[in-house]
This record gives C-alpha cells, structure tokens and sequence, in this order.
C-alpha cells in the first residue's frame, strides 16, 4: 500500500491436490507476512481469485464474456436455425439491427470479424467450431438442455455459441441473454432460471503456481 495504509480483507485461494481451501487475510501494514496450514501440499495460491476487492485488474484477469460479443462492431452470423421469425427475434433481442449482420456460411468466416455467432444443434455448433478451435469443447457445452457460450480464438475473434438437443428452444431459452451480459457461459434446464458463470482466470499476477 501507500504511505497510508488501510485495513483490508483479502481473500485468498490456495488449491491443493485434494481441494481448495478458502481463508481471508486481515491486511492492516504496508507490508506483512501471513501463514496458512493446509492439510495437503498446496499446489497454486490465488489473491483475490473472485475480484472482491477494489483494485485495477490485469488484462488476464478479465473473461470474455457476452458483453463484449455484444459491443462488437462488426459481426456475423452463421445461423443453422434457418431464418425463422422466433431466431431473428432472438438476434434482435441480444444484437439491435438484425439487417447489419452479415449471413455467412461456416467456411466464409473471413478475418475482418469482430464476433461471429452461430446457432444450431450440437452436431452444427461441433463442426464449426473445429474449424476454428483445437481445444476440446467446454464442458458447459454439454450441459443443461440450451446452452450459450462465448470463446476468443488464436485471432483474438469473439465467438457466441448457442445450442440444445432441441434448437427450436433457443429463442425462448435466451430470450434474457441480456441481462446476463457480464457473464461467459449460460445454461438453462427444464425451462428453470438460467445457471450463468464466467471462465476462471488464465493469466494474474496474483495467482502463483506453487512447486
């Protein structure tokens, strides 16, 4: 801290072999040297892991989320829901003007994009995303009856899935995407109020990897 310290909690993460042991520390000094028993070997400790703390964040610390697909300014849509009034309902809900979004096919994606959006079953979304991405899918990707997701490749592009065993239940699944636009991933399950979440950190200062 600066020459005048102030008394803060912090919240710390330590995740062991077995587990994640959450504690919060007094901070009271500038400096000050704390110890924490765990019953396993800690693998990584993580300051501040759930952003509760008033402080400027590192550009790894920030998940995509739906926001930033949202703010985009150019996108496109590759929609294997057909043109349907129930889908352009659902792309005018979450993206305004549906006539400045560009309909494309999986294999005309070209790099001037900012965000690219598709909709469709599983097999669809499978297939267009392995175009584009090596790793595996998310695991919330199997989760739930409607999922959506969003994912940044290799290009630094936004990618907003959206999928269902049933693809006609998407527009009304995610009719209230919007309000859940500081979010990376959603899933609904027999039309209950949606489970939403974002992607763990993968870069901070604050988290150290423990050998």
């Amino acid at each position: 801290q600066g020459d005048m310290p102030f008394t803060s909690n912090v919240p710390i993460t330590i995740e062991t072999e077995n587990g994640k042991t959450e504690t919060v520390l007094l901070l009271t000094e500038r400096t000050q040297t704390f110890s924490v028993k765990t019953a396993e070997r800690p693998l990584s400790l993580f300051v501040d892991p759930k952003f509760d703390m008033l402080r400027s964040l590192a550009p790894g610390e920030l998940p995509t989320t739906f926001r930033d697909v949202f703010r985009a300014k150019q996108k496109s849509v590759v929609a294997g829901l057909g043109h349907d009034v129930e889908t352009d309902q659902l792309l005018q809900n979450l993206f305004g003007d549906i006539a400045a979004l560009d309909r494309i096919e999986a294999d005309e994606i070209e790099s001037g994009f900012d965000a690219v959006i598709v909709l469709g079953s599983p097999e669809a979304i499978n297939d267009v995303r392995a175009l584009h991405f090596e790793a595996d899918l998310p695991e919330v990707a199997r989760s739930g009856d409607v999922r959506a997701w969003v994912e940044e490749d290799e290009t630094n592009r936004l990618w907003f899935f959206a999928t269902a065993d049933n693809p006609v239940q998407i527009p009304d699944a995610l009719s209230a995407l919007r309000y859940y636009g500081n979010q990376s991933f959603i899933t609904v399950v027999d039309g209950k109020r949606p489970s939403a979440d974002r992607w763990p950190v993968k870069i901070s200062p604050l988290k150290v990897e423990l050998n």
